[in-house]
């Protein structure tokens, strides 16, 4: 983002102001799917900056930090209105952080573990620790095994196996995605699995986008389904509502919500535990938790936050990235 010198005429842009735009974007889109009660605490929650005042603290051409704020506002007050439901109602002082809101996004990438970021070769060994002690308590029984089975972070440059590259056209990008399987994508480019000589990050980058500047999108996609990879053209939003996709996509809300079934009558909340003086709004609710990679770890951490009893269920054979 270029800074230059402001003329007098234009006003500066508000950060407070662009969320709060958002947000009523996001209620008018979502129409009758937030209710009343949610609302209700939407109308009078605030959010504060901790550092940068009404600055843009993540300057990019995605007005991400007012997206994410609107949607946490949306989650904080839901949980509002389920701690109104379960336990009374209450005068409720919602605030809500910015700064922490604009950096959930990239949390996997901020969190550490033991001073440990993702990309420590020791941090596996905390959370593989971690996951052998809790069956050990439940008397469970599986091998002890790196669920990253296939080694695909076991490096930086088989780590960047999944990222944006330029390809033969300039202008035009594919998402090279090895997340799990870097071997095959870094072969279907034509590159060794392996490189442990290049560990320089601009160095990893540099000699894969060199391979993917030998192809069109449309060659990566034809090898991209051969080799049955995740990867992905890279579409200007323009062009991806022509796609069919897209045009599936536009009209829809932010989320919808189906039953998947309506025969199993209602039951109420658990039980308020009388010896916590602040419950956790989803105390005593439990959740399995199906998922890999990003969104369902993400889900399952959030909802544990909130009291929930949140179980990962997962098989040996498959794959997955630890650190998520």
């Amino acid at each position: 983002m270029a800074v230059g010198k402001m003329s007098n005429d234009v006003k500066p842009y508000s950060l407070q102001k662009g969320i709060r735009s958002a947000l009523q974007d996001l209620l008018r889109s979502a129409d009758d799917l937030v209710p009343e009660e949610v609302r209700n605490h939407l109308r009078g929650m605030s959010f504060e900056s901790e550092s940068h005042g009404d600055d843009i603290g993540l300057p990019c051409p995605l007005k991400e930090t007012e997206a994410v704020t609107a949607l946490k506002a949306v989650e904080a007050s839901t949980v509002a209105a389920n701690t109104d439901l379960r336990f009374g109602m209450d005068k409720r002082d919602i605030k809500l952080s910015i700064e922490r809101a604009t950096c959930f996004l990239f949390a996997a990438y901020l969190s550490t573990v033991d001073g440990m970021a993702k990309g420590d070769p020791n941090a596996k060994s905390k959370l593989k620790g971690g996951l052998r002690k809790t069956l050990r308590l439940v008397k469970a029984h599986i091998p002890k095994v790196d669920t990253d089975l296939l080694k695909a972070q076991s490096i930086l440059y088989r780590r960047l196996a999944a990222n944006l590259y330029q390809t033969r056209t300039p202008g035009e990008y594919f998402h090279l995605h090895g997340s799990l399987e870097a071997t095959t994508s870094l072969n279907m480019i034509g590159l060794e699995g392996h490189r442990p000589d290049v560990t320089e990050y601009h160095e990893c980058v540099n000699l894969i986008e060199s391979h993917m500047k030998k192809f069109s999108t449309a060659e990566l996609e034809e090898m991209n389904a051969k080799h049955r990879q995740a990867g992905v053209t890279c579409l200007k939003y323009e062009d991806f509502k022509k796609t069919n996709y897209g045009r599936s996509k536009m009209d829809l809300p932010p989320w919808t919500l189906d039953n998947l079934e309506t025969s199993t009558p209602p039951v109420t909340f658990p039980a308020r535990d009388c010896t916590n003086d602040r419950p956790q709004p989803l105390a005593g609710i439990r959740v399995l938790e199906l998922c890999r990679i990003i969104a369902g770890p993400v889900n399952g951490r959030t909802l544990a936050e909130y009291g929930a009893d949140v179980m990962k269920v997962t098989a040996p054979h498959l794959s997955d990235v630890p650190f998520f």
